[in-house]
């Protein structure tokens, strides 16, 4: 069953992604929108989800071969094992800070160190994949924040145009050309 194989993918991929420590009904991508279920999508969605967690189990079991671990489910391990970073830390820079999933915001979270995040909420590419704007998340509001607002890679007529488009986006902070 081609559907039900999908579902099991993203709902899994949709927990990798998140900051929650177990899979849940959230993570069932498909019903999300929907916030009164049939019965018949509620068995569905019940089915998806133990299949998942059978999965899962089979991903972290370490004797097992049956279902490889990908990188995101590495991620995801670390990120549930809670470690604390302050003992061997001082701080931690979080970059790209506009593309951040829920799972690293949450790592960056739960830290006691100095957190300072960097990016342009104007180059988000991968909200497609769950990522969100931790430079303007609630998560980060304790975290230092540096915008990018020079770049090596143009003069200063493409930052010219470039802060004219961002200007209709109501961006404040101008962009300009780095000085070598």
């Amino acid at each position: 069953d081609w559907e039900l194989a999908k579902d099991i993918v993203s709902t899994l991929n949709a927990f990798m992604a998140s900051k929650d420590l177990e899979l849940l009904e959230d993570h069932f991508v498909r019903f999300q929108s929907n916030r009164t279920l049939t019965s018949v999508q509620q068995q569905y969605m019940s089915k998806a989800l133990n299949l998942t967690r059978d999965v899962w189990d089979k991903m972290v079991d370490i004797q097992g071969r049956s279902v490889y671990m990908t990188h995101d489910g590495y991620l995801k391990l670390y990120q549930m094992s809670q470690p604390d970073l302050s003992q061997r830390f001082g701080a931690i820079l979080l970059d790209e800070g506009q593309d951040v999933n829920p799972v690293i915001a949450n790592l960056v979270q739960i830290q006691t160190i100095t957190q300072v995040t960097v990016g342009d909420r104007h180059q988000q590419l991968y909200r497609f994949r769950g990522a969100v704007d931790a430079l303007n998340s609630p998560a980060m509001k304790d975290a230092e924040k540096h915008f990018l607002t020079q770049s090596f890679r143009f003069g200063p007529a493409v930052a010219y145009v470039a802060n004219v488009i961002l200007s209709f986006k109501g961006e404040k902070i101008p962009l300009h050309q780095r000085q070598q």
